[in-house]
């Protein structure tokens, strides 16, 4: 599988779930998504099983070669069996789980994985409202937050938006609700780390600034923007890994997005949570 071209497709609603994930689990996850037809109707892939080998899955996402990549699998996804997410869909508050079942094959260092139904539903007889995006792009981050807001990001590049988040909406769409109080360990530990991880290895520019009541800091706004073909991560990731701009003022073609509405309710773009 040649990893420059492979795809992931999904539900803009599922790219904003409130969910955590490690970031073996994401990997896990994409790369199953990747073997996904997102046209595909749904109905032809209840129960059916996901095969990744341990060397594809080193390929797909270049696990370093001293790792025993079967084990690490093989520990994900028995963890990644446990793990849910939460959407709203026509007014309820959806809760389900990743994956209906998993399954290990120590001789052919491979794992399968099924998805439950829900996510069915987000990755297949996709027409409206989905975004696909390459896995090159994220295959190398590090952190555990750089994929989820890639992903927040990546659907919104169209319209050349900025992102407006209150701390606490922030924190819930990334599954980590009580955690992360002190204003400055949320910067540290999530964003800061999510920024080294989308500046170094993926087609956008990312930097975000916060939004004050007062003194106090309330939210956060994500600003991005896409790099130039040169420096995109087919071509130029190590040349450009420090050589990143300043992007705090470089933002002044992107559309203003006003933090209240006429309620007082903060704007948060298409995001449901």
């Amino acid at each position: 599988m040649k990893n420059k071209s492979v795809s992931i497709t999904k539900s803009n609603q599922l790219m904003s779930a409130s969910y955590f994930l490690t970031a073996e689990e994401q990997r896990l996850i994409l790369a199953c998504i990747s073997k996904v037809n997102p046209l595909e109707d749904g109905g032809l892939l209840s129960n059916k099983k996901f095969y990744i080998t341990a060397s594809e899955f080193r390929q797909l996402f270049k696990e370093r070669k001293n790792v025993d990549v079967y084990k690490v699998l093989q520990n994900v996804s028995k963890k990644l069996y446990q793990r849910s997410f939460t959407l709203k869909s026509n007014g309820f508050v959806i809760e389900s789980r990743w994956v209906s079942e998993v399954g290990y094959h120590k001789d052919k260092g491979m794992v399968h994985l099924a998805f439950s139904p829900e996510v069915i539903n987000h990755i297949t007889s996709l027409k409206r409202n989905f975004t696909s995006y390459k896995l090159l792009n994220v295959r190398n981050m590090e952190s555990i937050y750089g994929i989820r807001i890639y992903e927040l990001i990546i659907k919104v590049i169209p319209s050349k938006t900025a992102l407006n988040f209150r701390i606490s909406d922030l924190k819930n769409i990334l599954g980590i609700d009580g955690k992360y109080s002190k204003v400055n360990d949320l910067k540290r530990k999530v964003l800061d780390q999510a920024k080294k991880d989308i500046n170094k290895y993926s087609d956008l520019y990312f930097d975000y600034k916060p939004i004050k009541e007062g003194q106090r800091i309330i939210g956060f706004t994500l600003l991005f923007k896409e790099k130039p073909e040169s420096e995109k991560p087919q071509q130029a990731v190590q040349q450009i890994a420090n050589q990143l701009p300043d992007l705090s003022d470089d933002f002044t073609d992107f559309s203003e997005i006003e933090i209240n509405d006429a309620n007082g309710d903060w704007l948060v773009d298409d995001i449901d949570f």
